[in-house]
């Protein structure tokens, strides 16, 4: 078997090569890729964007204080403009990630073939939004097409339902829902999604109007599941016959005729997106039955023996470093430096990281699952939380682990310059975690090895699930362990499993990058040292 560069033949930059490589979107700053690029916020960014005659817009980053995107950053399917100097650059010449200091006051730099191009911006998360724009074009450029245009599986026919019918800015759909708070409603409902039977989510809507995620209607690709008031319900999509709407001042009820009986869930959003959620149900009647869920992926072949290319091929918008993850693990297995074996593993967990990266971690009977190892994810728990305050051995394949969230707060430096990436501090903040994470001191762990990845379910001292104290601090935990997975399992892909976890994350990035390259030359690193 030999390797095939996945960049031979590559379409032009697209909206949706753009999509499935941008991990962040925040939604008062973007980027706001295509077709989800609102109209107002186009014209704001046209006015320093004087484009050629075809161009197409693909992204904007809005960094203006009124919304209006009249400064910031505008994706053409040829260029870039920056609002800072009115500088168009062509795509072509970004070769590559950008930067920005960490010395306050000086600016960002975009590196090109033709040389330096400054940028900046106050806010953290316009900063954000923009290098990780800024990255994927690097990253196409140096040959990371991985993206089948005209032929993009999207979790087979309801997702292509879901797809032409849920269109609406306040449902957000993969690959830009709102992932903290998605985090924080898999804790707190204890029975999420069946990673291991493939389960994928296409939609999320936050009931609670705060971000916090603990009020919920999420779809999938097989079931509806919703926790907008007390009760958990769950739609089976197969059992789907029929539905109506009935709205009201404070909320909406869609009652679900179903073979199962009749279903009621309850929304508190607004009735235009009450309709939508109606309108996808009567759609799924003329899909037969055994339909109602996502193609399952093709397993590994003489071509593939890992398996690696056709889960690549099996997601509708991969994780860019996943994606890396899976050509790396190809093109290991192709040179014969990596055993099949260990490739398929790999491969089982590098599919659960794509799924936790998009829809949280799968959860059944309370368990969470995480792509690591045990022993892996104890030392990433210890990494971003410090030293346990208790530890105990429930029985002989469980053990307990209690963290301190104030010390973990005290221990600022040690945790910001772990060489692993994105830590906690990243996503909630120091000043929340020293006063008790509003409220919530201490987080208990209990952690079992499995197949595929550990199990692990994270509640406070007295066993309550951490969402259920403290949602917003549950999204972030939760997001950040599965960020800084990726950096654990690209460590592994290139250290083997030989390598204890201490020595695993004392691996220098350096070094990393140098393995990598001896792989896969155009790789890049950068996504996974940046979580």
């Amino acid at each position: 078997m030999t390797y095939r560069d996945p960049s031979a033949g590559r379409a032009p930059l697209s909206a949706l090569f753009l999509r499935s490589c941008i991990a962040s979107f925040d939604s008062l700053h973007g980027p706001f890729v295509a077709p989800y690029l609102d109209a107002k916020k186009l014209q704001g960014a046209l006015s320093y964007a004087p484009q050629a005659q075809g161009e197409q817009p693909l992204a904007v980053v809005d960094d203006s204080i009124t919304g209006s995107a009249k400064a910031g950053l505008l994706v053409t399917d040829r260029a870039v403009y920056l609002s800072a100097g009115r500088v168009r650059v062509p795509l072509e010449v970004i070769t590559e990630p950008p930067v920005f200091p960490k010395e306050p006051g000086r600016p960002g730099m975009l590196f090109t073939s033709m040389g330096q191009v400054p940028f900046d911006s106050s806010l953290d998360e316009v900063k954000r939004s923009m290098c990780n724009t800024l990255r994927a074009i690097a990253f196409y450029n140096r040959g990371g097409y991985r993206v089948h245009y005209g032929n993009v599986p999207i979790a087979g026919p309801v997702g292509e339902l879901a797809a032409r019918t849920l269109v609406h800015p306040s449902l957000p759909m993969t690959p830009t829902m709102p992932i903290r708070a998605v985090h924080a409603a898999s804790n707190v409902l204890g029975q999420w999604l069946d990673y291991d039977d493939g389960e994928e989510l296409l939609a999320f809507l936050d009931e609670t109007g705060g971000g916090e995620g603990d009020r919920f209607t999420a779809l999938t690709d097989r079931r509806l599941l919703s926790l907008s008031m007390d009760e958990p319900v769950e739609v089976m999509y197969r059992a789907v016959q029929g539905a109506t709407l009935k709205t009201g001042v404070l909320t909406n009820t869609i009652t679900v005729q179903s073979a199962l009986g009749v279903q009621k869930v309850e929304t508190i959003s607004s009735a235009a997106v009450s309709r939508l959620l109606v309108d996808f149900l009567l759609h799924l009647t003329t899909i037969a039955p055994e339909h109602r869920r996502a193609w399952p992926a093709n397993g590994p072949s003489a071509e593939d023996p890992s398996g690696a290319a056709a889960m690549m091929q099996a997601f509708s918008w991969p994780d860019l470093r996943v994606a890396s993850l899976l050509e790396l693990v190809h093109a290991s297995t192709a040179s014969g430096a990596m055993p099949v074996e260990t490739a398929k593993d790999l491969v089982v967990r590098v599919a659960r990281l794509q799924r936790t990266l998009r829809g949280a971690h799968g959860t059944t009977q309370g368990w969470s699952r995480s792509p690591l190892s045990a022993a892996d994810f104890e030392l990433l728990l210890t990494t971003v939380f410090g030293p346990p305050v208790r530890q105990a051995m429930i029985d002989a394949r469980t053990g307990m682990l209690e963290y301190d969230l104030r010390r973990a707060g005290s221990a600022a430096g040690t945790i910001a310059s772990n060489v692993i990436g994105l830590t906690l501090l990243a996503v909630v903040g120091i000043g929340w975690i020293s006063s008790g994470g509003g409220g919530t001191q201490t987080v208990q762990v209990r952690i079992m090895e499995a197949p595929g990845g550990a199990g692990f379910i994270m509640s406070d001292s007295f066993g309550v699930p951490l969402a259920k104290k403290n949602a917003k601090l549950a999204g972030g935990l939760l997001e950040s362990l599965s960020m800084l997975s990726a950096g654990v399992l690209v460590r592994r892909a290139l250290l083997g499993w030989n390598v204890s976890p201490q020595a695993l994350v004392a691996e220098p990035l350096p070094s990393l990058d140098a393995r990598a390259r001896a792989v896969v030359p155009h790789i890049d690193l950068a996504p996974f040292s940046s979580g």
